[in-house]
């Protein structure tokens, strides 16, 4: 008999924790060097360097284009996993199976049902 999948796949998750980990380690990495650049930006004022309201519109671009990016990532992600699961060979799902397994025994039962009363009628008219 052929082994049958039987996991749903649950709905496309925005984030949370079904975020692939190559994903998570990406944000990650963006957030961390966005600290870096506010660590780096509050020594520049520190130092004279830039005006504390530069930094601040520096650093609220930077957490922009960070959010824009993560962003696009993530539809990059969901289209790929679309393409990839839309190449997959259909996969009965669990309520599949049950309501097949149901039909099979009912058709099975019905199918004996039907042999026994033929071997009946054989043995009466074999008398």
């Amino acid at each position: 008999m052929a082994t049958v999948a039987t996991a749903a796949y649950p709905p496309a998750q925005p984030w949370g924790e079904h975020m692939p980990n190559i994903i998570r380690a990406t944000f990650y990495a963006g957030v961390g060097l966005v600290d870096k650049l506010r660590e780096e930006i509050d020594e520049l004022v520190r130092r004279g360097e830039l005006k504390k309201q530069e930094g601040e519109e520096l650093l609220e671009a930077a957490e922009e284009e960070s959010r824009s990016r993560m962003k696009e990532l993530q539809e990059k992600v969901e289209r790929a996993v679309r393409v990839a699961v839309d190449k997959l060979p259909p996969v009965a799902l669990r309520n599949d199976v049950a309501g097949l397994e149901a039909r099979i025994a009912e058709l099975e039962s019905r199918l004996k049902a039907i042999q026994a009363g033929s071997e009946q009628t054989t043995d009466v008219s074999g008398d």
